[in-house]
């Protein structure tokens, strides 16, 4: 079939493709202010990966969280639950096991995305040996800070990696 030609040519691949593909968010926060930016469309939808395999022992990785809207949906739905939203993600990989550190945001209202939300609290969430640790952070934490005010929480904590 020549579809150059036909004038009723319609090409439905491109809409049947849209229809199953997420879309994909991410969190940007500049201290008292965050938004739930939409960044694209996909099938999957991996964190982005900022560095990985390194530290001494080579054992770090570390991502910035991006969502799919079913997520955020879901968690619009159960807002009154203490769930912590990932914004950065650093894996410590071990012989036996993995820890994880973020810093994660706890949404206190309603979420809207592509709009400036400044109900919000930011947390300090970590798992070493399957205990789960929470530690208030204050909203002075941006783009340009977020990796380096984990680390230098960590180091605060004592917590070696």
């Amino acid at each position: 079939m020549d579809t150059n030609n036909n004038e009723d040519y319609i090409d439905y691949s491109k809409i049947a493709n849209d229809k199953f593909l997420k879309n994909i968010y991410q969190i940007q926060i500049d201290n008292q202010q965050l938004v739930i930016k939409h960044i694209g469309k996909g099938s999957h939808v991996p964190d982005i990966i900022v560095k990985e395999e390194f530290g001494s022992k080579k054992n770090l990785y570390l991502y910035n969280c991006v969502y799919a809207n079913d997520e955020i949906d879901f968690l619009k739905e159960n807002i009154n639950q203490d769930k912590f939203l990932p914004i950065v993600k650093l894996i410590q990989k071990n012989d036996k096991d993995k820890n994880f550190f973020t810093i994660s945001v706890k949404f206190n209202t309603e979420i809207n995305y592509d709009a400036v939300l400044t109900n919000f609290d930011i947390y300090l969430t970590y798992t070493i040996n399957n205990n789960i640790y929470h530690i208030d952070l204050e909203k002075n934490i941006n783009s340009t800070n977020i990796i380096e005010i984990l680390f230098g929480k960590l180091n605060e904590l004592n917590i070696k990696l």
